[in-house]
């Protein structure tokens, strides 16, 4: 796997990681639907490498602040499928909120 995050934004007091993807998933606007944007995701294994980025933001945002946690802090994973977005609200973009839980585990797997 490789890969970095592309961009690490605020918005409304809650961090972002945003990922761009060039990925040809089709020439019709519904190629670029929920569903097919999930699929992708799945074959791809971005859902493994995002999280891995959301736990390397909950360390960044550990030592930047402190003393607010990080459900506080953190808004979720917004992948975006340049090919697919044409201005309807959801045409390829995906986000994933991700559970607070599921960061901390994976956090605790790395670190053990």
């Amino acid at each position: 796997m490789t890969g970095s995050i592309d961009l690490l934004c605020r918005h409304q007091g809650r961090y972002y990681v945003i990922d761009y993807k060039t990925n040809h998933l089709g020439n019709a606007p519904s190629d670029y639907a929920a569903e097919a944007l999930t699929a992708s995701i799945r074959h791809h294994q971005y859902d493994l490498q995002y999280l891995l980025y959301c736990v390397a933001v909950k360390k960044i945002l550990a030592l930047r602040q402190p003393e607010v946690p990080f459900e506080d802090l953190f808004g979720g994973v917004v992948y975006l499928f340049l090919r697919g977005m044409t201005g309807s609200p959801d045409g390829g973009v995906h986000f994933d909120p991700v559970p607070i839980a599921l960061i901390e585990a994976l956090e605790a797997g790395l670190n053990s």
